[in-house]
Protein backbone atom coordinates (compact mmCIF):
# COMPACT_ATOMS: atom_id res chain seq x y z
CA UNK A 1 0.00 0.00 0.00
CA UNK A 2 1.28 3.42 -0.63
CA UNK A 3 1.77 6.00 1.87
CA UNK A 4 0.68 9.62 0.94
CA UNK A 5 3.86 10.14 0.60
CA UNK A 6 6.07 8.08 -2.48
CA UNK A 7 9.66 7.54 -2.15
CA UNK A 8 11.22 10.89 -4.08
CA UNK A 9 9.67 13.65 -2.11
CA UNK A 10 9.68 11.59 1.10
CA UNK A 11 13.67 12.96 1.20
CA UNK A 12 13.26 16.24 0.10
CA UNK A 13 10.26 16.39 3.09
CA UNK A 14 13.28 17.28 6.31
CA UNK A 15 14.79 20.00 4.45
CA UNK A 16 11.22 21.35 4.63
CA UNK A 17 10.81 21.65 7.65
CA UNK A 18 13.98 23.91 8.05
CA UNK A 19 11.34 27.14 7.97
CA UNK A 20 9.86 26.06 11.65
CA UNK A 21 13.37 26.61 12.83
CA UNK A 22 12.30 30.29 12.38
CA UNK A 23 8.75 29.89 13.82
CA UNK A 24 10.72 27.86 16.75
CA UNK A 25 13.26 30.57 16.76
CA UNK A 26 10.70 33.31 17.74
CA UNK A 27 9.64 31.66 21.13
CA UNK A 28 11.15 32.14 24.58
CA UNK A 29 14.31 30.37 25.28
CA UNK A 30 13.90 30.76 29.34
CA UNK A 31 11.02 29.39 31.50
CA UNK A 32 9.10 33.32 31.86
CA UNK A 33 8.46 34.70 34.62
CA UNK A 34 4.67 35.06 34.30
CA UNK A 35 4.67 38.47 34.46
CA UNK A 36 2.09 40.37 32.88
CA UNK A 37 0.57 43.92 31.77
CA UNK A 38 -2.93 43.59 33.44
CA UNK A 39 -3.71 40.03 33.91
CA UNK A 40 -2.74 37.67 36.81
CA UNK A 41 -0.09 35.56 36.88
CA UNK A 42 -1.78 32.58 37.54
CA UNK A 43 -2.85 33.42 33.79
CA UNK A 44 -0.06 34.39 32.64
CA UNK A 45 1.77 31.43 33.47
CA UNK A 46 -1.40 29.61 31.72
CA UNK A 47 -0.39 31.34 28.74
CA UNK A 48 3.58 31.38 28.66
CA UNK A 49 2.97 27.76 29.38
CA UNK A 50 0.83 26.89 26.45
CA UNK A 51 3.30 29.21 23.75
CA UNK A 52 6.08 27.19 25.51
CA UNK A 53 4.62 24.03 24.25
CA UNK A 54 3.91 25.61 21.08
CA UNK A 55 7.64 26.30 20.69
CA UNK A 56 8.40 22.48 21.61
CA UNK A 57 6.47 20.89 18.93
CA UNK A 58 7.06 23.17 16.59
CA UNK A 59 10.89 22.16 17.73
CA UNK A 60 10.36 18.19 17.70
CA UNK A 61 8.47 19.13 13.94
CA UNK A 62 11.64 20.75 12.77
CA UNK A 63 13.58 17.86 14.17
CA UNK A 64 11.68 14.84 12.44
CA UNK A 65 13.81 12.88 9.85
CA UNK A 66 11.47 11.99 7.38
CA UNK A 67 13.42 9.55 5.97
CA UNK A 68 14.55 8.03 8.75
CA UNK A 69 11.04 7.78 10.73
CA UNK A 70 8.85 7.62 8.13
CA UNK A 71 5.60 9.88 7.27
CA UNK A 72 4.14 8.47 10.64
CA UNK A 73 6.39 10.86 12.83
CA UNK A 74 6.05 13.97 10.50
CA UNK A 75 2.28 13.29 11.05
CA UNK A 76 2.07 12.72 14.69
CA UNK A 77 4.30 15.51 14.67
CA UNK A 78 1.98 18.23 12.87
CA UNK A 79 -0.60 16.56 14.94
CA UNK A 80 1.26 17.49 17.44
CA UNK A 81 1.88 21.31 16.91
CA UNK A 82 -2.14 21.30 15.90
CA UNK A 83 -3.06 20.51 19.24
CA UNK A 84 -0.55 23.32 20.75
CA UNK A 85 -1.95 25.80 18.75
CA UNK A 86 -5.64 24.87 20.01
CA UNK A 87 -3.89 25.04 23.55
CA UNK A 88 -2.20 28.60 23.09
CA UNK A 89 -5.83 29.43 21.38
CA UNK A 90 -7.82 28.81 24.64
CA UNK A 91 -5.32 30.09 26.53
CA UNK A 92 -4.24 33.47 24.94
CA UNK A 93 -7.43 34.53 23.03
CA UNK A 94 -8.07 37.34 24.87
CA UNK A 95 -4.30 38.45 24.07
CA UNK A 96 -3.54 38.20 20.70
CA UNK A 97 -6.60 37.07 18.95
CA UNK A 98 -5.72 37.85 15.36
CA UNK A 99 -2.57 36.91 15.85
CA UNK A 100 -4.15 33.14 16.77
CA UNK A 101 -6.19 33.27 13.89
CA UNK A 102 -3.47 34.37 11.13
CA UNK A 103 -1.50 31.10 12.75
CA UNK A 104 -4.83 28.50 13.03
CA UNK A 105 -5.04 29.79 8.96
CA UNK A 106 -1.50 29.11 8.29
CA UNK A 107 -1.57 25.82 10.17
CA UNK A 108 -4.88 24.33 7.89
CA UNK A 109 -2.46 25.54 5.09
CA UNK A 110 0.48 23.19 6.06
CA UNK A 111 -2.09 20.54 6.95
CA UNK A 112 -3.41 21.06 3.60
CA UNK A 113 -0.41 21.25 1.72
CA UNK A 114 0.67 17.93 3.36
CA UNK A 115 -2.51 15.84 2.78
CA UNK A 116 -2.15 16.85 -0.87
CA UNK A 117 1.04 15.96 -1.66
CA UNK A 118 0.53 13.45 -3.84
CA UNK A 119 -2.07 15.35 -5.90
CA UNK A 120 0.30 17.89 -7.21
CA UNK A 121 1.66 18.12 -10.87
CA UNK A 122 4.75 17.20 -9.71
CA UNK A 123 7.21 16.96 -6.74
CA UNK A 124 8.48 20.46 -7.46
CA UNK A 125 4.43 21.96 -7.73
CA UNK A 126 4.36 19.80 -4.25
CA UNK A 127 7.26 20.76 -2.41
CA UNK A 128 6.66 24.30 -3.40
CA UNK A 129 3.17 24.47 -1.94
CA UNK A 130 4.62 22.68 1.63
CA UNK A 131 7.48 25.22 1.48
CA UNK A 132 5.17 28.04 1.29
CA UNK A 133 2.60 26.96 4.09
CA UNK A 134 5.34 26.54 6.11
CA UNK A 135 7.10 29.93 5.92
CA UNK A 136 3.55 31.22 6.09
CA UNK A 137 3.45 29.42 9.41
CA UNK A 138 7.10 30.77 10.49
CA UNK A 139 5.92 34.51 9.67
CA UNK A 140 2.26 33.92 11.47
CA UNK A 141 3.84 31.93 14.54
CA UNK A 142 6.73 34.91 14.85
CA UNK A 143 3.85 37.32 15.13
CA UNK A 144 1.94 35.57 17.79
CA UNK A 145 5.56 35.31 20.02
CA UNK A 146 5.58 39.40 19.66
CA UNK A 147 2.15 39.57 20.60
CA UNK A 148 2.51 37.31 23.53
CA UNK A 149 6.20 38.86 24.65
CA UNK A 150 5.49 41.05 27.18
CA UNK A 151 2.39 38.80 28.44
CA UNK A 152 5.15 36.48 28.85
CA UNK A 153 8.01 38.67 31.05
CA UNK A 154 10.20 38.30 28.05
CA UNK A 155 11.64 41.03 25.22
CA UNK A 156 9.97 38.58 22.65
CA UNK A 157 10.38 38.43 18.87
CA UNK A 158 12.44 36.70 16.05
CA UNK A 159 15.90 36.24 17.50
Amino acid sequence: MRTPFHRAPRRHLAALLVPCLLFAACGDDDDGDGVGDGVGDDEASTVCDARDQLDSSLDALADVDVTAEGTDALESAVDDVGDDIDAVADTAQDEADDEIDDVQSAFDEVETAITTFDEQESTSAAIASVTSALTDLAQATGALAEALAQECGDGGGAG
